[in-house]
């Protein structure tokens, strides 16, 4: 479901100082209205829009917001079958090593603290290997909390 103008307005206010949102903080209300946009695609819009200091309208909220950007729902379910297909066993456990060096150079690479932050949250099991289901419910809760 896509946020009404309203809903937009109510997000744009909560995040305002003074009624001024900076071109800074465009990911995080285009995030706190459901979506997740990447990284790359947030400074790219923060440098469309003037530099980080500029100030933006509800405008141009809803203008980044309308984008195309994956919703955290889709994201899980699609790194749950990512798991998936790495579990040739279909047990349900990743190595922790294997999942560091996945996480820390593919797509949008985590830095070894985001990583490590992530496991320190996750039960390992004498091997070194964690149950991937857990692993995905805490990098969801910690993304879009």
């Amino acid at each position: 479901k896509m946020a009404t103008k309203d809903e937009i307005s109510d997000v744009y206010k909560v995040f305002s100082k003074n009624g001024n949102v900076d071109a800074s903080m465009i990911g995080t209300l285009v995030r706190a209205l459901g979506k997740n946009p990447l990284q790359k695609d947030v400074e790219g819009w923060i440098k469309e829009l003037g530099g980080p200091s500029k100030s933006i309208s509800v405008d141009d909220v809803t203008k980044y917001y309308k984008k195309n950007s994956p919703k955290p729902r889709d994201q899980e379910r699609d790194m749950r079958e990512a798991f998936k297909v790495l579990d040739m066993q279909g047990k349900g456990f990743i190595n922790e090593a294997e999942l560091r060096q996945i996480l820390c150079s593919l797509g949008e690479p985590l830095t070894a603290e985001e990583f490590n932050l992530l496991m320190s949250k996750c039960e390992m099991d004498d091997e070194g290997t964690i149950m991937y289901d857990q692993f995905v419910d805490i990098a969801a809760w910690e993304s879009f909390s």
